[in-house]
């Protein structure tokens, strides 16, 4: 007699649950295929979840299980534990056949979970740097402007005279801006370092002119599949801040893009970057050469999905959950590589 209970074929999804709500195509199509849906997110959205899962007119009612795990943003791995917990306990009651972080928050463990279990995804390099504003200056130095990293312990031996004012101070592992600001001198670099939480690491950059675009990439087999630029204005003209206010597809005239995707292809060569959506950011600077702000291995924010599929017609998740998947994904749509 056989005891062996066939486990269900399950997908995970990462990230704050109210970004993986606002994706709702997400859910869907992973709820077409009869694969369970299983969601990691932090804790602090316990209560939230539990009351939107109950609701059938909720998007949240598509999600089979929920794993609420603790951390903070401002501390380098520390959702990395409960991760692993909640995911192994998930990989011995479910045949787990893909994973994707939708929001910014676990990309660095589900990279881990796809190495794990031999997932599709971007890859341990491209997770790991993608999640570390430092580490991305150090694998991506062709395609930085000069920086300088200040542990948590050496900030009073900063030599805030090393790079050229003015620069910008960023937290390392923060993501949607947070905390990032830009300073005009030396002694404001000093007291800008010293007001940042006592276990932050800070990077500080000099600081790139020039307009802002980024460019979002599907990826699959470690080939850019489809890639497009995107036009972006933030409060950067008015303000200290860098908080993102509009964005435009496409976001140069047609011929006048190849300069960022060349260089944007580069990067994820670099990056090693195997299966899925990259959101990287880049300032072309005076002369043309593109510097490269950041590279998340996730979907973009600020409704960018949405912009893309009034600009094309077409949604970008369906293809993005065919290369989590393993299933052969194209994106045509009235943008070319």
């Amino acid at each position: 007699m056989n005891n062996t209970t066939e486990r269900p074929e399950a997908f995970v999804l990462t990230g704050a649950f109210w970004v993986v709500c606002r994706n709702t195509r997400y859910l869907q199509e992973l709820a077409d295929r009869g694969l369970k849906v299983l969601l990691i997110t932090p804790e602090s959205y316990r209560e939230h979840a539990g009351r939107c899962m109950a609701d059938p007119d909720h998007p949240a009612s598509l999600v089979d299980e929920v794993a609420f795990v603790d951390g903070s943003l401002d501390q380098e791995g520390s959702f990395t534990a409960g991760f692993v917990a909640r995911a192994r306990d998930w990989s011995r009651r479910y045949t787990i056949v893909g994973a994707y972080a939708v929001g910014e928050t676990l990309v660095e463990p589900t990279g881990l979970l796809g190495d794990v279990l031999g997932l599709r995804g971007p890859g341990l390099r491209a997770t790991k740097v993608c999640r570390s504003k430092y580490l991305q200056r150090w694998y991506l130095e062709e395609f930085s402007p000069a920086s300088t990293v200040v542990p948590p312990g050496e900030r009073a031996a900063l030599d805030a005279d090393a790079l050229e004012s003015p620069v910008v101070a960023k937290p390392a592992t923060r993501h949607s801006s947070s905390g990032v600001v830009t300073v005009a001198d030396a002694a404001a670099l000093r007291a800008v370092v010293a007001a940042y939480p006592a276990h932050e690491t800070v990077l500080v950059e000099q600081k790139s002119t020039g307009q802002e675009y980024s460019v979002e990439s599907l990826v699959q087999d470690g080939k850019v599949i489809f890639a497009a630029v995107t036009r972006k204005e933030t409060t950067e003209s008015a303000a200290r801040t860098f908080v993102e206010l509009s964005h435009s597809v496409p976001g140069v005239r047609p011929g006048q893009d190849q300069e960022l995707l060349d260089a944007n292809r580069a990067m994820l060569e670099a990056l090693d970057f195997r299966d899925g959506i990259a959101h990287a950011e880049w300032r072309l600077a005076p002369g043309g050469r593109p510097h490269l702000m950041e590279v998340a291995a996730r979907t973009p924010g600020d409704g960018l999905l949405a912009l893309y599929q009034l600009a094309t017609g077409a949604p970008l998740e369906p293809e993005i959950v065919r290369i989590a998947l393993g299933e052969t994904a194209s994106y045509l749509s009235l943008i070319h590589i």
